[in-house]
């Protein structure tokens, strides 16, 4: 039998960052300034025209984040009836039988997007069960609410809807929508309160990864508590409490529900960006006695293209950078494959030869219709179906047939120059130049849909004059192929 470590019972112990850690119990003259309540702010004003009306906010604002992590958001520009409206519709689905509700399971989805089910959720986490929606520009309604402005994702849907109930999706979008803008307003906030220009953040979360995880908490038949740390998001519930924000003294700080406020949270991601002047707070949900609790949290993630990292004005000179550089990407896809393993599209990567450790790589690569793009796996896998359907590729001075490739979007595009892009109306750059029929090719570039490394490598040993030994493939996120043949100028 294994042995039982005990705690100190004067530690309060969570999870943050993937491991288990512990802060001690401060009381008496012990203890440390540090919150004891969750700030409130009213945000009518945050698109006021006025810039120091907006400054005034934004101090307000971060004060409230830098000592706190979190405050709430009264008044917030998203209706009220709307918020009712759509807790309404998601207790709709819940309440459906669980064999209509199975119809909807994540396994479904490309983007592990659906249903989860109670025994599904994480080990030791609280009883509930979720459902999820997240980025899909096959959706008319994502792209407008980006103005027309996103990653091309291909034909295959990524979200599914409730047949059940058919104004699930209407309703839905209608809020996202609202919450959209509102977020995009806070991101400028969060610059002003910061000393920087509005838009500092602007091409961070130019096109953010989103995703609503809504959760049905089911009443416990005991009094118990999970610790999470999550990234940062927006969140409203209807009037149960559960949410507890972690102290300097490790003492857990309730958050007491608001009717139609927000609690913001700027996560993990606002720490990097802000050289850690907003915190990462760590926060736990309270399941309660005899009561079950909706939550509807957004997930505003940041632009999968975008290199994170401390924005350079808070790095003062000299000063090394207390985080290392990454893409979002790549941790947005091994979150995935790690807690996934069991998905039907993970199942497919690792049949089709690619190893667990070739996940773990930021790889560089370019797809039609944005820049640097760090592809997630679904991503990937819509143009990886398990067969090696084509494989196209052009050396350098070869001539560009614009009509052999119509379809240039639905494919993998690889190319070695980082000015090198495909744009929206499909027409292909490199090197800053834009190709037009007939012109000639300055870069290899491959496009193909593929199974394997090894697909990649056969294709090409046919058409790369490079000497493969110096050529590294690692398949998932992208493809590297930044020793890929010699470069000629453009005509």
């Amino acid at each position: 039998m294994a042995a039982i470590i005990e705690r100190d019972p004067n530690r309060v112990y969570f999870r943050a960052g993937g491991f288990e850690q512990s802060r001690p119990i401060l009381n008496g003259s012990d203890a440390k300034d540090t919150f004891e309540f969750i700030p409130i702010i009213d945000t009518t004003d945050i698109f006021s025209p006025d810039l120091e009306v907006r400054k005034k906010l934004a101090a307000e604002i971060g004060r409230a984040v830098k000592d706190v992590g979190f405050f709430y958001a009264v008044n917030p520009p998203v209706s009220t009836n709307l918020m009712d409206k759509s807790f309404a519709v998601i207790k709709k689905f819940f309440d459906l039988p669980l064999e209509v509700k199975n119809k909807y399971v994540m396994s479904n989805s490309p983007s592990f997007k659906g249903y989860m089910p109670s025994k599904t959720v994480e080990k030791n986490a609280p009883d509930r069960d979720s459902f999820s929606v997240g980025t899909d520009f096959t959706e008319p309604e994502q792209v407008a609410a980006r103005g027309g402005t996103h990653l091309v994702t291909g034909p295959v849907p990524q979200n599914q809807w409730p047949d059940e109930i058919p104004e699930f999706r209407k309703t839905f979008y209608e809020y996202y929508h609202q919450c959209y803008r509102f977020a995009q307003q806070l991101f400028r906030i969060f610059a002003l309160s910061l000393g920087l220009e509005e838009s500092a953040f602007a091409e961070t979360f130019k096109s953010p990864l989103t995703d609503v995880m809504i959760q049905h908490y089911f009443p416990a038949p005991e009094r118990k508590y999970h610790e999470e740390l999550l990234f940062g998001h927006a969140d409203f519930c209807e009037g149960i409490p559960g949410l507890e924000v972690l102290n300097d003294n490790g003492i857990y700080v309730p958050a007491p529900p608001i009717e139609h406020s927000f609690i913001v949270n700027t996560g993990a991601y606002f720490e990097l960006l802000s050289n850690s002047t907003f915190p990462a707070t760590v926060h736990r949900v309270r399941t309660n006695l005899g009561h079950e609790r909706f939550s509807f949290p957004i997930f505003f993630s940041p632009d999968p293209t975008v290199l994170l990292q401390p924005h350079p004005a808070l790095v003062k000179e000299g000063e090394e950078s207390k985080y290392t550089p990454h893409y979002f990407g790549r941790k947005y896809i091994n979150t995935l494959a790690k807690n996934m393993p069991d998905h039907p599209w993970v199942k497919a990567l690792k049949s089709s030869g690619i190893k667990e450790e070739d996940y773990k790589f930021p790889l560089k690569a370019w797809v039609a219709g944005r820049r640097n793009l760090v592809v997630t796996m679904p991503f990937m896998m819509q143009r990886c179906s398990g067969l090696l359907r084509s494989v196209a590729a052009r050396r350098p001075g070869s001539t560009l047939n614009l009509g052999s490739r119509r379809n240039l979007h639905e494919y993998l595009v690889i190319v070695r120059d980082e000015r090198d892009i495909q744009g929206l109306d499909l027409k292909p750059t490199f090197a800053g130049k834009v190709l037009t029929e007939g012109s000639k090719i300055p870069k290899t570039v491959f496009a193909c849909q593929v199974a394997s490394i090894e697909a990649i490598k056969e294709a090409m040993r046919k058409h790369s004059p490079s000497d493969l030994s110096t050529v590294e493939i690692l398949p998932l996120e992208t493809v590297h192929t930044s020793h890929l043949g010699e470069s000629s100028n453009a005509e």
